[in-house]
C-alpha cells in the first residue's frame, strides 16, 4: 500500500544515519515502518479516530495513556468571558474541562493511583476500531500497530521539529527544548512538551453582571487606572524610524493620517522588576474611519499599540534613553497598520527591519510580531468607534525564521509558554536558542490533516 508518503518516508530511512536526533531502542522506533505501510487516506481517518476517542475521554473526564509518550488528562480551568451586547455586556464566570498533557514512557502506580480510570491499551484501541468502522475496516493486530506507530511519529516530530499536526483534529503538540540529549529519549526527558487544542466542554457558568462599557476619550485613560499617571509623553515621527530602520522603500506606499504618533509612558515596578508600558494614542482614528462596503462604518475597528519592556541596566530617569527602546517598535507597527487596508492590526502579523531593533543591547531583536494585549483582550470604545490594543513582542532571527515557515501561531504560543508573549526583555534569549527545535517539518510529505 505504498503512495508518495511512502516514498517520502524510503528517503527519510535513507538519511536516518545523519539525523540531528539519535535514537536508540528504549523507545519505539516503529513510525518510520507505519509510514512506509499505510495510505495518506488510513493516516487521515486515524486521525480522526484517534482524536475522537481523546476527546470523548476529556468529555467525560477521564484520561488517556498514549503508548511511550504521554498522559492526556482532564483539568478544570475557571474563567471569565465577555459577551457583547448592542448597548452593554455581560461577564460571565464559567468552568471549563480542557485536555492537558503529561510527559510519560511508561505508567507507573503512581499515575494509575492519580488517573484511576485511565484509558490505555486494548481498552483504546477498540475504542478508535469502532469510531473508524464506517470507513474502514483493519485487523485488530494491524490496527494496533498502526496506533502505536501513528502516536511514535507525533512522538518523534514533537521532538525532532517541535511541533507535530498528525492529530490535528484533536489538537497540536509543540515542544520548547531545555537541554541537549544523545538519544531520542533523552531529547523527550529534556522536553516540555504541550498541547493546543480548542477541545473544552463546559462545566458550569453564572452571570456576574451586566454594564455599560466606558466611552474613552483617550487610549491611555485605562492605562492611568493600572499604572497611575504617564511618566513620559512624547512623540514619534515614523517615517523618519522606518527609513532609519532600513525600510524606506516601503513608505512609498503609505497614505499616512499620523505623521506624528504620540506616546505615553507608563512605570510598574515590583521588587527588582521594571517594567514600562508605551501606548499611542490616536492611531485608532484611521481604522475606525474606514467605511464598510454597505456604506456603513459601524464594523470598522481601530487600532491602538502597546509596548511593554522590562530594562534592568537602564537608567528610568533618563528620559532619552528610555524612549528610544519604543521608537523602532512602535514605528514598525504604525508601517504594518498602515500598509493595511483596513488601517488596523489584527494578531500574528509581523515585519522585519534591516538593522537591530535595540543596537546599544546584545540582544538581535530585528522583527515584531503582534498579540493579544493581556491587560485589555477585548474591543473597547471610544467616541471615534470601536478599537482593540495591539502588543508589539520583538522577535529573534530564528523565531522571525519560524513564523515564515510556520505561521505565527506556533511561535506565539511558545512565547506565551515562556512568558515571553507580552514583556520584552533585553536578556531575553530565543525560545530557540538552546536547540533551534522549531523548524519545517521535513516529513511534511507524508502529513495530513
Amino acid at each position: 500500500m505504498h503512495d508518495i508518503a511512502a516514498v517520502g518516508a524510503q528517503q527519510v530511512i535513507r538519511s536516518k544515519i545523519q539525523s540531528q536526533i539519535a535514537t536508540n531502542n528504549s523507545l519505539p522506533q516503529n513510525w518510520l515502518e507505519f509510514l512506509i505501510e499505510s495510505s495518506e487516506e488510513e493516516r487521515r481517518i486515524l486521525n480522526f479516530g484517534i482524536s475522537s476517542a481523546i476527546s470523548a475521554a476529556i468529555q467525560n473526564n477521564r484520561a488517556v495513556y498514549l503508548d511511550s509518550f504521554g498522559i492526556i488528562f482532564p483539568e478544570i480551568i475557571t474563567r471569565t468571558r465577555r459577551e457583547d451586547g448592542s448597548k452593554s455586556f455581560s461577564l460571565i464566570q464559567e468552568e471549563v474541562r480542557i485536555p492537558q498533557f503529561e510527559k510519560c514512557t511508561d505508567l507507573v502506580s503512581f499515575q494509575r493511583q492519580r488517573f484511576p480510570d485511565i484509558i490505555e491499551g486494548k481498552i483504546f484501541f477498540e475504542d478508535v476500531a469502532e469510531r473508524i468502522s464506517f470507513f474502514i475496516k483493519l485487523r485488530p493486530k494491524k490496527l494496533e500497530r498502526y496506533i502505536r506507530g501513528l502516536i511514535a511519529l507525533v512522538r518523534y516530530e514533537v521532538i525532532a521539529y517541535g511541533h507535530s499536526n498528525r492529530l490535528s483534529q484533536f489538537g497540536q503538540f509543540l515542544a520548547l527544548h531545555n537541554r541537549q540529549g544523545a538519544t531520542e529519549k533523552d531529547w523527550l526527558s529534556g522536553a516540555d512538551i504541550f498541547v493546543k487544542s480548542e477541545v473544552e466542554y463546559p462545566v458550569s457558568s453564572k452571570i456576574l453582571g451586566d454594564f455599560v462599557p466606558p466611552i474613552l476619550g483617550s487610549a491611555w485613560e485605562p492605562f492611568e487606572a493600572i499604572a497611575d499617571k504617564a511618566f513620559s509623553l512624547f512623540s514619534i515621527r515614523p517615517e523618519d524610524e522606518v527609513a532609519e530602520l532600513g525600510l524606506g522603500d516601503l513608505l512609498k506606499d503609505v497614505n499616512s493620517a499620523n505623521p506624528i504618533v504620540e506616546v505615553a509612558a507608563y512605570r510598574i515596578e515590583a521588587g527588582a522588576s521594571k517594567k514600562i508600558i508605551f501606548v499611542t494614542n490616536g492611531l485608532r482614528v484611521a481604522g475606525s474611519r474606514i467605511v464598510s462596503k454597505d456604506g456603513s462604518s459601524a464594523a470598522a475597528v481601530g487600532s491602538e499599540l502597546v509596548f511593554q519592556v522590562e530594562l534592568s541596566s537602564v537608567d528610568l530617569d533618563s528620559l532619552d534613553e528610555i524612549r528610544n527602546y519604543a521608537r523602532g517598535p512602535l514605528s514598525l507597527g504604525w508601517l504594518m497598520m498602515n500598509l493595511s487596508k483596513e488601517k488596523s492590526l489584527q494578531i500574528g502579523i509581523g515585519i522585519s527591519s534591516k538593522i537591530p531593533l535595540w543596537p546599544n543591547l546584545p540582544a538581535n531583536f530585528r522583527s515584531i510580531l503582534t498579540t493579544n494585549c493581556s491587560y485589555l483582550p477585548r474591543f473597547q470604545i471610544s467616541i471615534e468607534g470601536r478599537f482593540n490594543y495591539v502588543s508589539l513582542v520583538m522577535l529573534h532571527p530564528d523565531e522571525a525564521q519560524a513564523v515564515a515557515e510556520l505561521g505565527s501561531e506556533p511561535v506565539l504560543q511558545l512565547l506565551k509558554r515562556r512568558g515571553a508573549d507580552q514583556v520584552n526583555r533585553e536578556s531575553r534569549i530565543s525560545v530557540f536558542g538552546r536547540t533551534g527545535r522549531l523548524s519545517k517539518n521535513l516529513l511534511d510529505i507524508a502529513a495530513v490533516d
